[in-house]
């Protein structure tokens, strides 16, 4: 005999001496259904027989001929000795069974519920005198695993109701994960009670599911509605990641595709959707509480979602469910950076803050309580599905009642304007029929007072006071409706300079030829453009950034030097400097900072050389 060999069988010497006598040494574990039911049930939880690498014939069973281990359930596989032992990646067939006595004395059609073992598994109640009964089972155990068949869904297994004294024995394979086995605990009831509460799980869980899909339809059409509001497509986006994950966590989908392929991909799928609904969270709120600091961070958190999953496609499945914490810590990784987010919106008092922290908080110490329900055998209450749910839901009523009132908001403002306009029409109808006979020349008048009271005499453009009512009215509609609003102040460059050559009379060709040049721009109605004062102008550009009126302006500030003033002089070049500032940017709180942060842009743009544009950025 080779001396490398002596190791070997001394190893399986020792093993097959050790369970020989734990064999001896305890007998088979039974419970007497009298002594130990308690308010109409009866739990299993405690000690029961196993054999770990065997299918025990049920003839052996209840002969007794067997070398059993006392273990203690509900219990995972990976924490079995025998397992960790005897088996390379914990994996084979595993025969649990106990010994029950009295059940008829008890109950009238005793049931248990199983639903949480994780491979293959078959059930049968085996009497003393060596009758077996099959109750269920969840697929085809076999001896390799490409042999296996088996679907994830609820069983409720109903035992004899006429033997006295027989053993409940579970047939359970363990090819691709390390957390099989029985790890739930494992309960006798009768069958009305065991059934309600079936149904009163499967509708709690059909109740979830459809709050999801009211969340997801309620914010699409918010969204079809109000395209702008991005927030609400991300809520949606966020909404049916929770969806799926529920779905797939739950049975659901494996309940209606009962194939043993596509259980396979929805396991990997399911791991996958671990982190999925994290980094769609983190996509969300990056967009209600920016961060600059961190906008790259939601990309980079998809990127990761991808590699993840080729991995998760492409490893078996044992190596996978060993990783299950690599998961887990990802998902810790991006809620933390949920919290962030949503910490900076309380620090800058955005809206909303607090409630996303106040909704967020409870849905962060669900998921921890189902990280530690999903390693604990003893432990399986799970609650992240409804924790996630009631979050989205009423963020969903917060945003949904925010989008109400801009729409009240508008319809008010559109009543009103409507209004306003009736009164007026009447107004002047009544006007107009007693002073027909000198409408003409009132109208004459007016328009000339008008346009002396709101334009610049020299250039033709609104004048200071003009402005100012306009810009207050533009100020306060942009803060009610959230709508950008950019401020721009024009200063023509060595104006004095022109003055003293060529006397003030060209001075004032030079501010003309200013003014129609502005006026040629050709912008947008609702857009200002205003004489400040001296050679100073004033363009007020509503619902606009800071990077589109930044083109705007540097297009102005480019074209204004390629046409010369002409006349009874020399042709002059004009440049001129701007300043631009923008409500949301700068973070102001009425008109004058506002024209304070353009005036203090425009002042930076002369320091650094003129002929240029400078931005406020707060």
């Amino acid at each position: 005999m080779s001396l490398q060999l002596l190791p070997s069988l001394a190893v399986t010497v020792a093993m097959a001496l050790l369970f020989s006598t734990i064999a001896d040494a305890q007998s088979p574990v039974e419970i007497d259904a009298n002594l130990s039911t308690q308010q109409g049930e009866l739990s299993l939880s405690g000690q029961w027989n196993f054999v770990w690498g065997q299918w025990l014939p049920t003839d052996d069973i209840a002969a007794g001929h067997h070398q059993a281990q006392i273990i203690t359930l509900p219990n995972y596989l990976a924490d079995l000795p025998v397992a960790n032992s005897n088996a390379s990646n914990n994996t084979g067939i595993m025969t649990y069974f106990i010994k029950i006595k009295n059940l008829p004395d008890v109950f009238l059609r005793p049931t248990v519920d199983v639903g949480d073992i994780s491979e293959a598994w078959e059930a049968w109640w085996v009497d003393t005198s060596g009758q077996a009964i099959f109750l269920g089972r969840s697929g085809r155990i076999a001896t390799t695993k490409t042999q296996q068949e088996f679907n994830n869904r609820n069983y409720l297994l109903s035992l004899p109701n006429n033997s006295r004294e027989g053993y409940l024995v579970f047939y359970v394979s363990a090819y691709y994960s390390v957390r099989t086995g029985l790890y739930s605990d494992i309960t006798i009831a009768e069958y009305a009670d065991v059934y309600k509460t079936a149904i009163a799980d499967l509708a709690s869980r059909a109740f979830i599911l459809g709050i999801g899909i009211y969340i997801i339809t309620q914010n699409l059409v918010f969204f079809a509605q109000r395209p702008k509001e991005r927030t609400l497509l991300l809520l949606a986006i966020f909404a049916f990641t929770g969806l799926l994950r529920a779905a797939f966590a739950s049975g659901y989908v494996d309940f209606f595709v009962p194939m043993v392929d596509f259980h396979h991909f929805s396991l990997r799928f399911e791991y996958l959707l671990i982190v999925w609904p994290a980094v769609a969270g983190l996509h969300m709120l990056s967009a209600f509480f920016p961060f600059p600091a961190l906008r790259y961070l939601p990309s980079l958190g998809y990127v990761f979602l991808f590699l993840l999953g080729l991995v998760t496609f492409n490893i078996s499945l044992t190596t996978m469910t060993a990783y299950l914490g690599f998961y887990q810590y990802s998902l810790a990784f991006f809620a933390s950076f949920c919290l962030v987010f949503i910490f900076r919106g309380l620090i800058l008092r955005l809206p909303n803050a607090r409630a996303f922290l106040f909704s967020f908080l409870p849905l962060i110490a669900a998921i921890l309580n189902d990280v530690y329900a999903s390693r604990s055998a003893q432990y399986s209450f799970y609650i992240a599905e409804y924790a996630f749910f009631l979050f989205m839901f009423i963020q969903t009523q917060i945003q949904a009642s925010r989008f109400i009132v801009a729409l009240d908001t508008a319809e008010h403002l559109t009543t009103n304007l409507q209004n306003e306009v009736d009164r007026q029409t009447v107004e002047l109808q009544k006007r107009n029929t007693l002073l027909e006979e000198k409408a003409d020349s009132l109208e004459l008048k007016h328009q000339e007072v008008k346009l002396l009271s709101e334009t610049d005499h020299l250039t033709g453009l609104y004048n200071r006071q003009s402005l100012d009512s306009r810009f207050e009215h533009h100020f306060q509609l942009a803060r009610q409706s959230g709508q950008p609003l950019s401020l721009v102040m024009m200063d023509l460059d060595h104006f004095k300079a022109i003055n003293d050559k060529y006397g003030h009379t060209v001075g004032d060709e030079c501010l003309v030829f200013a003014a129609s040049y502005l006026r040629g721009l050709n912008l947008r109605k609702r857009d200002l453009i205003a004489r400040y004062g001296g050679e100073e102008f004033v363009i007020l550009l509503t619902d606009t950034n800071l990077d589109m009126a930044t083109r705007v302006v540097q297009e102005i500030c480019d074209g204004l030097p390629r046409h010369p003033v002409t006349g009874q002089h020399p042709d002059i070049y004009l440049t001129a400097s701007f300043g631009i500032a923008e409500l949301s940017v700068s973070r102001v709180e009425s008109p004058q900072m506002l024209f304070e942060r353009a005036d203090a842009a425009l002042y930076s743009a002369k320091q650094k050389g003129r002929n240029r544009v400078e931005s406020d950025i707060a």
